[in-house]
């Protein structure tokens, strides 16, 4: 009879991710990993596989709960709840379980020469998420016509992403949630302008 896990695998794998996040791919190591999970070595390949596995997990699960996160904001919203998702993601959605700053798929874009091909594109297929997600709800608003008419929704969503994509790069660079605050600000207001106008 197999003995049972002696730790919760959700729990472990927030934790890894949480690693990853903070350090980065290249910067991790398995003693950074064994000290965030409180398992061995041994342990953390037989449950997780391999640093490459741990990590390609880690960025799984963030798509996972980031892409849940915005579909609970803009649920049958309009574009308002545009201006949530980016407080979101460069505030933290829970300041409470202290995440850190910037995010684990902008990081491991600016480390694309080192992780391999099938990480890589994984964070290809996030930010292709973060621009459906962002054009789908201006779509919305467009054909109820709450946005302005100048305002194309497929090219609007590839700009909110490309703004707030920096704005978390710069927060990756210094490890601040207050870095590029300004730019993010500026963000929200375009959005609001696109209502308004």
């Amino acid at each position: 009879m197999p003995r049972s896990l002696e730790f919760d695998p959700e729990t472990a794998r927030a934790a890894i991710m949480g690693v990853f996040w903070t350090k980065g791919y290249e910067g991790t190591t398995l003693s950074d990993l064994e000290s965030a999970t409180s398992l061995v070595r041994t342990s953390l390949y037989n449950s997780f596989g391999k640093k490459p596995e741990m990590f390609l997990d880690s960025l799984k699960l963030y798509h996972e709960t980031i892409e849940n996160q915005i579909e609970a904001i803009t649920r049958g919203r309009g574009s308002e709840s545009l201006i949530e998702v980016i407080s979101a993601m460069m505030e933290g959605a829970d300041k409470a379980s202290q995440q850190p700053a910037g995010c684990l798929m902008v990081m491991s874009a600016t480390q694309s020469k080192t992780i391999e091909p099938r990480h890589l594109q994984l964070v290809r297929d996030y930010r292709q998420m973060l621009v459906g997600k962002a054009k789908q709800v201006l779509e919305r608003d467009k054909q109820s016509g709450r946005l302005a008419r100048y305002v194309d929704p497929a090219g609007a969503a590839e700009f909110l992403v490309c703004i707030v994509w920096g704005a978390l790069a710069a927060q990756c660079l210094s490890a601040e949630r207050d870095a590029a605050a300004d730019g993010a600000d500026m963000l929200k207001m375009t959005i609001q302008h696109w209502l308004s106008d």
